[in-house]
């Protein structure tokens, strides 16, 4: 089962998940995230999302992952900062996001400082 945390600080989403991750925890948080977006307002929305102690994505996790992608950029102006993912599994995530066309910009960190730094150099 995931655990997983989703906050808003300086209008930045930071998304922070562990342990084996399923669609119903896609579900939360994009529920969450998109409840904070709606709140605040946010037209340029960031992510910093923190992957480095998930151990297992379950294939139905990434067709949710799939579809939210495909839609977020209705929302505004989406940036995402991937930390905690190896170098072959962050290929293997930029392959997915070619596939499923996903329009945000991604860039993947190995630190969560320089994730943060990335968001808010605008």
């Amino acid at each position: 089962m995931m655990a997983s945390s989703v906050t808003l600080q300086d209008r930045i989403l930071y998304v922070r998940a562990w342990g084996e991750c399923t669609d119903e925890d896609v579900t939360l948080a994009t529920g969450i995230s998109d409840k904070l977006i709606d709140e605040h307002r946010l037209r340029k929305i960031r992510y910093l999302v923190d992957l480095s102690e998930v151990d297992k994505v379950r294939p139905s996790a990434r067709q949710a992952l799939q579809e939210r992608l495909r839609n977020i950029g209705e929302k505004g102006d989406v940036r995402y900062a991937i930390v905690g993912l190896s170098g072959a599994f962050a290929n293997l995530v930029k392959l997915f996001l070619k596939a499923v066309r996903a329009t945000s910009e991604f860039r993947f960190f190995t630190d969560v400082l320089q994730a943060d730094a990335w968001l808010r150099d605008e």
